[in-house]
């Protein structure tokens, strides 16, 4: 199976600022481990992909705490 990869440019759409930040290259590393990770293999590749986006999101949020929705 030929998994999407997550890049940087996939990261800003999920987040409110356009500019790429400092940090943003870690949490971007981060959702491609969590993706290469996630064995659900019932869900499409584009739903996980956003999955791992989004839990790499909750932890940069819960360390800034900046309370995003």
């Amino acid at each position: 199976m030929n998994k999407l990869q997550i890049y940087t440019n996939d990261w800003l759409k999920i987040h409110p600022y356009t500019a790429v930040q400092p940090s943003d290259s870690y949490f971007v590393n981060l959702s491609n481990k969590l993706y290469s990770a996630c064995t659900l293999t019932t869900l499409p590749d584009i739903f996980r992909k956003k999955l791992s986006m989004y839990i790499a999101a909750y932890l940069e949020d819960q360390i800034s705490e900046l309370g995003l929705p």
